[in-house]
């Protein structure tokens, strides 16, 4: 008696599995029928959560499952995905309209956020119409010295608004900095950044670039079609990296974080002007700012190399107190390496355009010194302008450097 109920549950529930995949799920019945045999589709690799191309190869009983195949002619590559995960192709190349497009009406009055400035500054401007596709506003900028009636230019719809910001212009708590130390044999008076807050001094090449001067550079050479004119293009680059060591920026630029490097992007901006751009940091210095005597530190890069089948990386520790290098206004020069090449003692010649790179500012040729090689030394200014710290180089390989903060006098 228990096993004829037993047997009577058994063939129930098989009933019930059969019913379930002789009728599937709407959805699935119908994501099954958006597709067909052969066609050409994207489908997400679970582990990398990519898209890739293959192509639909039918679905499983029940259309319970989109069966995939990965590459064309080989039926090994097919395997059972999710509906969720597989997409028609030609849909998938269709360019996405921003959801903003179309938020505007030509003549409108809008705000634009002004540079990549912080705290952030918004000014107002005139909504002129889209670009093809959507795909950015192109905007009437406030009137200028350059531009009287305001320059029109393409923006991100992220950086359009129709009010600005409740956030715009709050006010942020300076970072503090370092005492400065004096420099010894420094020109009296000689320009430095931070002398007056947000009014970095003049170089002798005039004040240190701010973020819109740069913009407004390119506006004028360039235009709405920077890509037009291949010879302009690479002429406006060499132009303005060359400005950027001129005069140094008023600000610090890190290229992954910034806004200001999608603008400088889309002007086809590259290491012509991004290199000058993250190392000048207010206004360059003379020669005499590189005189007298510095405690050297290293950080060593890490070395990639193969030991066998296995691929290697070695890094070197960082390490303060190296050695002592000191640079004297006669030409000559004195480095304590602080290891087995000893005290080098040699001349130096003031460096090349070529051999600052994208340093601007005054640099000095340390001749035959570490390892037999050139090395440039020059201003660090990447970092605080409050510290005194130079940046040491070989000239022939720029990876291979140290850097050096400056002993005061009399110690």
């Amino acid at each position: 008696m228990n096993t004829s109920r037993h047997l009577h549950r058994t063939l129930t529930a098989a009933v019930a599995t059969l019913t379930i995949l002789a009728f599937p799920p709407p959805a699935a019945a119908q994501a099954a029928a958006a597709f067909k045999n052969g066609e050409k589709i994207l489908w997400r690799d679970g582990p990398s959560g990519k898209w890739e191309t293959g192509s639909y190869a039918g679905a499983t009983p029940g259309d319970s499952q989109p069966i995939i195949q990965k590459r064309a002619g080989d039926p090994n590559s097919q395997m059972a995905s999710n509906w969720k995960d597989i997409k028609p192709w030609a849909a998938a190349q269709a360019p996405a309209v921003p959801a903003a497009a179309g938020k505007f009406q030509p003549g409108q009055k809008i705000w634009y956020l002004v540079g990549s400035t912080w705290p952030p500054q918004w000014e107002q401007g005139t909504f002129i119409a889209e670009t093809p596709g959507g795909k950015q506003p192109i905007i009437r900028r406030k009137p200028d010295q350059f531009h009287p009636e305001g320059a029109q230019s393409a923006y991100s719809w992220e950086d359009v608004k129709a009010a600005p910001p409740a956030a715009a212009g709050i006010a942020r708590t300076p970072i503090p900095v370092l005492p400065r130390v004096p420099q010894p044999g420094a020109t009296p008076g000689q320009p430095q950044p931070g002398a007056e807050p947000g009014k970095p001094a003049a170089g002798p090449g005039g004040p240190p670039l701010v973020e819109n001067e740069i913009l407004k550079f390119l506006s004028v050479r360039l235009g709405d079609t920077p890509f037009a004119d291949p010879v302009k293009l690479q002429q406006t680059k060499n132009d303005l990296g060359a400005l950027i060591k001129k005069r140094g920026t008023a600000f610090l630029h890190n290229s992954a974080i910034s806004p200001l490097g999608q603008k400088l992007t889309a002007f086809g901006m590259t290491s012509e002007v991004t290199g000058p751009l993250g190392l000048n940091f207010g206004p360059p210095n003379d020669q005499n700012w590189l005189f007298g005597s510095w405690v050297t530190a290293k950080t060593g890069l890490p070395v990639t190399y193969k030991d066998g089948d296995r691929l290697m990386e070695w890094g070197e520790v960082g390490a303060l107190n190296t050695g002592k290098v000191t640079i004297n206004k006669d030409g000559t020069y004195v480095w304590n390496t602080g290891g087995a090449q000893g005290v080098i003692q040699g001349k130096w010649h003031a460096a090349s355009g070529d051999e600052m790179a994208d340093q601007g500012g005054a640099g000095v040729v340390l001749e035959n010194a570490k390892s037999g090689a050139n090395w440039v030394a020059y201003k660090y200014r990447a970092g605080n302008p409050q510290e005194e710290w130079l940046g040491i180089a070989q000239v022939n390989h720029r990876s291979i450097r140290e850097g050096a903060m400056r002993i005061p006098a009399g110690k």
